[in-house]
């Protein structure tokens, strides 16, 4: 029995890794937009002299999200990856 939740844990995993991977491919360019939208916000907060510490650090929590988003779909999509590869020598014995 423990061998076959094992084996449904990892193809879940595959299939959170398919689903994972699908997402960055179609992510990635839109969150680099919205990376490069807050870079312009600040520099035009620079510009006029509207910088402040409070603008600059929301900006920066703002840039560690898109960062942290697109880092923890790769991170799935990854295992998943590893997943499938160990799965496969299972699945063509059967």
């Amino acid at each position: 029995m423990a061998g076959n939740d094992k084996l449904a844990e990892k193809m879940a995993e595959v299939s959170r890794g398919l689903a994972a991977g699908s997402l960055v491919h179609l992510l990635e360019e839109e969150i680099g937009k919205l990376q490069r939208e807050v870079d312009g916000r600040v520099e035009t907060q620079m510009a006029t002299g509207g910088l402040t510490p409070e603008v600059a650090l929301q900006a920066w929590y703002e840039k560690m999200a898109y960062r942290r988003l697109l880092k923890r779909l790769t991170t799935t999509a990854d295992l998943g990856r590893v997943a499938s590869e160990q799965l496969s020598p299972q699945m063509e014995r059967k």
